[in-house]
């Protein structure tokens, strides 16, 4: 049987400390630890990670490693053209 999905109010001090502290906090469930991150946190480590996405596919272009393909043939092969 698979282990049933449950929501857990968080305190609201503990929301606060976060938010005031600007940052982070770790707390610890049934023996598990959780972080207690600021959304804008969770985004900007996205776009950081989307970054590198973005520059190692364009390091393994520049090394022959991937090929292109240029965009008007992609918009023919979509029927866009």
């Amino acid at each position: 049987m698979p282990k049933k999905k449950t929501t857990q109010r968080v305190r609201v001090p503990t929301v606060k400390r976060v938010a005031n502290r600007h940052g982070y906090m770790v707390v610890r469930h049934n023996g598990a630890d959780y972080a207690l991150v600021p959304i804008e946190e969770i985004e900007r480590l996205e776009d950081e990670e989307d970054l590198r996405d973005g520059q190692r596919a364009l390091d393994r272009i520049k090394r022959g490693l991937e090929k292109t393909i240029p965009y008007e043939q992609v918009r023919r092969e979509l029927g866009l053209a």
